[in-house]
């Protein structure tokens, strides 16, 4: 597992935490009378859930852009590699060449 996703696997259990306490928190302004500080609490919930799902969403077809396109450049190189072999043959008879024809 890259540190990237060892960064990320820790975030995502921070994210989880605070959204249990603010859950939390929301539930004991409830109980305690403070409805507007619940329901201002519940909304901004709300709010950071929809922009981590807009995040995920994100990440998610970045993620599949990024694989099309280094599937995309091992196609290309693997249509590169006969060229260059090819050409690389070709060098060694042009130099095959010029050699005999020195002696």
């Amino acid at each position: 597992m890259t540190s990237k996703q060892q960064e990320y696997l820790k975030l995502e259990s921070r994210w989880m935490t605070a959204l249990r306490l603010s859950e939390m928190a929301a539930e004991a302004a409830y109980q305690s009378g403070a409805d507007q500080a619940s329901v201002s609490t519940h909304n901004h919930i709300q709010l950071v859930k929809t922009q981590v799902h807009e995040a995920r969403q994100l990440s998610q077809k970045a993620e599949t852009k990024l694989a099309e396109a280094q599937t995309e450049e091992l196609l290309k190189l693997k249509e590169e590699e006969p060229l260059l072999a090819t050409s690389q043959q070709a060098v060694r008879e042009e130099t095959e060449e010029a050699y005999l024809r020195e002696d």
